[in-house]
């Protein structure tokens, strides 16, 4: 058998074994995912945000969002959005509402409630960088990116329509101050 044979060969026999790889694999099971919340976008009245010490309420009335708490200004509607984003959260993962300081949520660092459904935001998983909520009678492992969305100040949710009105192009020029 000549070299070119043999190369040949080789490659039919490589072409075989991918076609019957490719015919004969694995089928792999989709993973299931499990709701975290059960309320609806539209059923949502009342959102408190409680961080260490401060205490955010917001509220809906007339269609819009309104901050409550600590200070009273209409909400900007896609910071709401935002957080009812978390409504519409998958997990890959639940567990058991049990050792709740194995898991950072014996003392949450971030509570979320919306409407009576009660959010506790705990530790990240150094597996899989994920962040354990505990919700209802379950342990979640969700993206950490819904607590990085959380607004940290009440400034925060302040409608940008508000800080347009406060700086007003007559007040918005220093140089007309440093003429004078």
């Amino acid at each position: 058998m000549t070299y070119h044979a043999r190369l040949n060969f080789v490659m039919l026999a490589t072409i075989i074994g991918l076609v019957l790889f490719l015919y004969l694999k694995p089928i792999v099971d989709k993973v299931q995912e499990y709701n975290i919340a059960s309320l609806s976008v539209t059923d949502i009245q009342d959102i408190h945000l409680i961080r260490q010490d401060l205490h955010i309420v917001l509220n809906k009335s007339g269609g819009h969002w309104y901050l409550t708490k600590p200070f009273q200004a209409r909400a900007d509607l896609s910071k709401v959005e935002q957080i009812l984003q978390i409504l519409s959260t998958k997990s890959n993962y639940y567990f058991p509402l049990v050792d709740l300081e194995r898991y950072g949520l014996d003392k949450p660092k971030l509570q979320l409630i919306i409407n009576q459904q009660i959010f506790n935001f705990g530790s990240l998983d150094p597996i899989n960088n994920q962040q354990y909520v505990a919700t209802g009678e379950n342990i979640y492992l969700i993206s950490p990116r819904y607590t990085v969305m959380l607004p940290s100040q009440p400034s925060d949710f302040i409608s940008g329509d508000l800080g347009k009105q406060l700086l007003s192009p007559q007040y918005s020029k220093p140089s007309q101050y440093l003429s004078d």
